[in-house]
């Protein structure tokens, strides 16, 4: 008999086609940054030598693209967020947010363009402004879709709970009810026939998923793909304190007064917190390379020190170019950052407590069993000794 040969047909998963669509959109981004940066070169060609900043000349565009540059990041840096948490609600919310993060990085290419060639600037500027309107639309129609349907699909589902109400009445009071027997052997009998027409559990079904094996790779997935992330988050990071450094040029210009003369404290305090900040990218590398027993704890600890460090140096550029605007944003990192400390003292504390307790109670065990063995040593009656006199068997010699 011929068989026939087993063909094996290849369907792609969800997770690749969502790895697929999110490294066509990192390439997009890369492209989009490559091209703000050589933008940002040809600003400082236009600027020259002239003793005037593009910060006096063109202050409302300079401004605007500062503003759109920090926005645009700070986009990508959230969708990175949201990638790596993967709530089951939010497929929407990232989708949103990698349409904004797009929009962003298209704005700020205008806002060079209009710098150097306000003209063309403008058409551009039309164009985003009839794509803006496009996405908006878009999205606030899905929004009301969506609540369409489960405004019907609630109202469906409880129409139908009503019915099935209605209909347990009617039946309750239709239905005769049965003869009731008092033998208790008849109950006895069907309660075993009820037991033993169901198959014998021995053990529980466990699936391919809940393998420890499964499991452990599981995690270290998760894990590496946490790791990645965060090492995206923070390229991004560097690659606008590299952008936002170029306009600090070009808000000093060609003047004879310095940026370390007008804001010396702004700028000592900028050096220190990316010299700290190198620094803490270096630590978790090495701390990620060591992979010590009890080093989960501290790696997430400097992770989220490096992530300060390196988002207080973007704010301290900000200050720099647009004094109100960096204010506004350090007022919000303050209270990141005690949002922070105070989430792991807490956590701290709560390990404290519990280290705390578990000791008390060993101690209070051992003391137990040490009070129970001298009690049952007490409490034990001593054997029976008889009081006579050992027997000595005289022989004659």
């Amino acid at each position: 008999m011929n068989r026939v040969p087993d063909i094996a047909i290849s369907v792609p998963l969800d997770f690749e086609l969502e790895g697929t669509s999110e490294e066509r959109s990192t390439k997009v981004h890369k492209y989009i940054c490559s091209f703000i940066a050589m933008l940002g070169g040809f600003l400082q060609l236009k600027q020259g030598a002239k003793n005037e900043s593009l910060f006096n000349t063109n202050y409302p565009a300079m401004v605007s693209l500062i503003i759109a540059l920090t926005a645009y990041i700070g986009s990508l840096i959230g969708s990175r967020i949201l990638h790596v948490q993967a709530r089951p609600n939010s497929y929407l919310a990232e989708s949103i947010i990698n349409k904004i993060s797009l929009l962003l990085g298209i704005l700020v290419l205008i806002l060079e363009v209009v710098i150097l060639v306000p003209g063309l600037g403008l058409v551009a500027g039309f164009f985003w402004v009839v794509w803006f309107v496009k996405v908006v639309v878009e999205y606030a129609c899905e929004y009301l879709k969506t609540l369409d349907e489960n405004a019907v699909a609630s109202v469906l589902h409880t129409f139908r709970k009503l019915k099935d109400f209605l209909n347990m009445i009617i039946r309750h009071f239709t239905t005769k009810p049965k003869e009731e027997t008092d033998d208790p052997t008849s109950h006895s009998y069907t309660s075993m026939s009820i037991y033993n027409d169901r198959p014998p559990t021995l053990l529980p079904n466990i699936t391919a998923a809940q393998h420890p094996v499964a499991l452990l790779h599981s995690q270290d997935h998760i894990s590496g793909s946490q790791n990645e992330h965060s090492t995206k988050v923070h390229k991004y990071i560097c690659s606008l304190i590299a952008m936002l450094g170029g306009f600090l040029q070009l808000k000093q210009g060609a003047r004879n007064e310095s940026l370390f003369n007008t804001d010396y404290p702004v700028m000592v305090s900028l050096i220190v917190t990316l010299i700290a900040y190198i620094g803490s990218l270096i630590g978790s590398i090495i701390l990620h390379v060591q992979a010590r027993p009890n080093s989960d704890l501290a790696e997430s600890i400097i992770n989220k020190i490096s992530l300060l460090l390196g988002t207080l140096a973007l704010i301290l550029e900000v200050v720099i170019l647009v004094p109100g605007l960096g204010l506004v944003a350090g007022f919000f990192w303050v209270v990141w950052f005690v949002k922070i400390v105070v989430e792991y003292t807490c956590e701290y504390l709560k390990a404290l407590y519990k280290n705390a307790v578990a000791s008390v109670v060993h101690s209070f065990g051992k003391l137990r069993d040490y009070l129970n063995m001298i009690i049952r040593r007490f409490a034990t009656k001593p054997k029976e000794q008889t009081n006579e006199l050992p027997q000595v068997t005289s022989t004659k010699v």
